[in-house]
């Protein structure tokens, strides 16, 4: 028997995009990062960088189990590989923004993507 209750839904933002159920498969442009579902062998669910931006704080990054998805996609989310991967994407975002003097929502994702991939990053 566990000594400790463990929970495995956790709080989640509510980003500039959601990512949903009806969304696997789905390869978007700003694509930072992709995973499996552990319950649905074959399902793969693409992570806009949208999702990791907040609706409404300024240069805020989100990542791992915390990430702006539904409930249903939280199940493949919530995982190390994916947390992993957004990190890493959040990391190279962050880089990117100091470097332009900019936020991180205006960051050029096409070059974060760049970043990601010389980086050994899969992306679709």
């Amino acid at each position: 028997m566990a000594l400790t209750l463990g929970v495995t839904e956790s709080r989640r933002l509510q980003g500039a995009y959601t990512l949903a159920r009806d969304d696997v498969g789905t390869v978007f442009d700003d694509t930072i990062a992709s995973t499996g579902h552990w319950t649905k062998y074959g399902a793969v669910y693409h992570i806009p960088y949208r999702s990791l931006l907040p609706q409404r704080t300024p240069n805020l990054l989100v990542t791992g189990r915390c990430i702006s998805v539904d409930h249903r996609v939280h199940h493949a989310t919530k995982e190390i590989p994916p947390a992993f991967a957004t990190g890493e994407a959040a990391g190279i975002a962050a880089t990117h923004a100091l470097r332009g003097s900019s936020s991180v929502q205006d960051v050029d994702v096409g070059a974060v993507q760049e970043s990601l991939r010389a980086a050994g990053a899969w992306l679709p």
